[in-house]
């Protein structure tokens, strides 16, 4: 089966005609970091100036500088310009293209693009902003998209919050400096005018008096991230196809063919040829499945319901909604006999310090925030506790939120028993022990599988081989391994890396939805249209497995919010080693374990999740 990417072929460029057309300037910035602030004055003071390509190397900072032939500017011109910024260089000298790697050169082409809906102006680090909205919004999400140096295609969907949204919530959330990375007084000001097509940075701190109509590029809530755009919705009536992630891509790529067709040859996604596993069941035979595991797991036990809010009457509405079977479990309702509903008791004072199942009643971060008081999460922490914030328990989705709260429980009661209650039986991951290292308390934990039951270890830096320390990954950028999984066949270590790489929906999709024309459901059109977007796929490059866990393959989703990234299994200490491929589909069928994602599947092999929730329950 293929599968789409989103990264292109590398294209041919034209040179000749690229230098013949524009003159590139090369800027060797020798300060330790130029302000991109000088570079948008630059910009905005010179309109010959169209584009800006900002890149660091171990020579310093490398700055190109885009004019086109007939309304260039001066070298000296320019010089003296930058001198009297304030911009440290070593040398300004006219390049040809040639010199450039084809990210750059890519980058560069994209800030020339005017034909849909473009916020630009500063063109800073050589990006483009699009944005997906035609007015000014209080907050505001712009689409940053760029080429990697792999020439993966990125967008990136980047909220910005107007500066006085931030001051009239001060009195709710405090201090507002908690909100950015070294507080909230050195983050840059965007000017942004959608009106004009326009984003520039204005400074690089807070000044008295600045206009309450700057924005940050922060979310307004903690914790927040700017939302993801929606792909398509499978029918004929869409109507804003260029405003979805994917669309857009689709979108540049159509028009960097229009416009510099002269410059480059024809841009397109790579197709890969790749194995899958495909679920033999859909999602609702999952969900029956997990009911099932669920009522078996609980059939002797009793929950319990500890309030810890001044709410009691979400009590009461809780235990009245698990007394009815069919709300918790609804794939129980086609049997004519419903089975029985779970023990559900409120927790009393004789239950202290028993290890009992419990799902803790308390209220979210906000309202602790907003009335000045403790957490009462960190309160009450037990082997077999869950907690869940009263303020998510409105609407139709309470009775998934319980359902979901109780699996939570169930997990936990694996690590107490230290048994996985039946839930690996279609999963032989025995020939593997699975590391993660939690920098926050400098800790490695190893899972070791015994079939239905399993060990966690914490590893001792000078009594265990911890491969984290064995191989030097306790320092960089120690987030990018994911985990590590020793293969006992052969005792090799692989790391598990999340790469740059995306799968996007088949061209032809694109196709269908632009013309207009209906997508039906069902596992044929799935993969025709969504193949890299559904089941399990996996792919072998030097010695390393690349793999994408999508949504679970039997119909066609109305909407697919969430990008499916590949990741790659690569060894540690070994060029030559691989995993077999009975073990290999094992280790991939272990992500298809439903009860950890509570109706999907998930990145990594379960027993990463069990090695999370000990980190929590035992050592954080």
């Amino acid at each position: 089966m293929e599968i789409t990417i989103n990264q292109i072929e590398k294209p041919i460029i034209n040179y000749k005609k690229l230098n013949k057309d524009y003159i590139l300037f090369q800027l060797n910035c020798t300060m330790k970091f130029i302000p991109k602030s000088l570079l948008n004055r630059l910009v905005q003071e010179n309109p010959q100036i169209l584009a800006v390509s900002y890149k660091k190397s171990k020579e310093g900072i490398w700055i190109y500088l885009l004019t086109d032939i007939n309304n260039s500017i001066d070298v000296y011109e320019l010089r003296a310009k930058l001198e009297k910024m304030g911009a440290q260089f070593s040398q300004l000298q006219k390049v040809d293209f040639n010199i450039l790697k084809t990210d750059a050169i890519l980058n560069i082409l994209l800030c020339l693009l005017s034909s849909f809906n473009i916020v630009k102006g500063s063109n800073i680090l050589g990006r483009l902003y699009i944005n997906s909205s035609l007015t000014a919004q209080k907050q505001l999400t712009l689409n940053e998209v760029e080429f990697s140096k792999e020439l993966n295609l990125q967008v990136h969907s980047r909220q910005f919050t107007k500066i006085a949204l931030f001051k009239t919530r001060k009195d709710r959330r405090g201090d507002l400096s908690k909100f950015s990375k070294g507080g909230l007084g050195k983050s840059a000001r965007y000017k942004i005018d959608v009106k004009h097509n326009s984003i520039s940075q204005i400074s690089g701190c807070y000044q008295e008096g600045e206009n309450d109509d700057l924005y940050l590029q922060h979310p307004l809530v903690k914790n927040g991230k700017g939302s993801l755009t929606k792909f398509w919705r499978s029918d004929a009536n869409f109507s804003r196809l260029e405003s979805s992630i994917v669309g857009i891509e689709y979108s540049i790529l159509n028009k960097m063919n229009e416009k510099f067709s002269e410059y480059l040859s024809k841009l397109a996604f790579k197709t890969i040829e790749v194995e899958t596993l495909k679920d033999p069941m859909g999602q609702p035979a999952h969900r029956k499945e997990l009911e099932a595991s669920i009522r078996d797991i609980f059939k002797d036990k009793t929950i319990y319901i500890k309030n810890m809010t001044e709410n009691d009457e979400k009590v009461e509405e809780l235990l009245k909604i698990f007394s009815d079977t069919t709300q918790i479990f609804p794939a129980t309702k086609k049997y004519k006999h419903q089975p029985e509903s779970l023990k559900v008791k409120l927790f009393s004072p004789k239950m202290q310090n028993k290890n009992v199942p419990t799902l803790v009643l308390i209220h979210d971060i906000d309202w602790y925030d907003h009335n000045k008081k403790e957490d009462q999460y960190l309160k009450y922490k037990d082997d077999i506790v869950q907690h869940i914030a009263v303020e998510n328990l409105n609407g139709k989705e309470v009775p998934v939120l319980l359902l979901n709260a109780v699996k939570e429980l169930v997990i936990k009661e694996m690590l107490n028993t230290q048994s996985t209650l039946g839930w690996e039986k279609m999963v032989d991951v025995s020939n593997f022990s699975f590391y993660k290292y939690y920098p926050d308390q400098e800790v490695t934990l190893q899972y070791i599988s015994h079939g239905d039951t399993f060990e966690i270890r914490e590893l001792h830096p000078f009594e265990d081989i911890d491969p984290y320390r064995k191989f030097g990954l306790v320092s960089g950028n120690i987030n990018a391994v994911e985990c590590i999984i020793k293969d006992h066949q052969n005792g090799t270590f692989f790391e598990v890396k999340a790469t740059d790489l995306r799968t996007i929906p088949n061209k032809n999709y694109y196709e269908a939805l632009e013309e207009g024309r209906k997508v039906g459901r069902g596992e044929a059109n799935l993969e025709k249209y969504l193949s890299g977007m559904v089941n399990i796929n996996y792919y072998m490059r030097n010695q390393s497995i690349y793999y994408n866990v999508g949504e679970i393959g039997k119909g066609m989703n109305k909407t697919l919010s969430r990008a499916s990234v590949i990741r790659k299994i690569h060894p540690i200490n070994s060029t030559q080693a691989t995993i077999s491929s009975i073990d290999l589909e094992q280790l991939l069928k272990s992500m298809s374990m439903t009860w950890v994602r509570f109706k999907h599947y998930t990145v990594l092999p379960y027993p990463i999740k069990l090695l999370n929730e000990y980190y929590l329950s035992n050592i954080k």
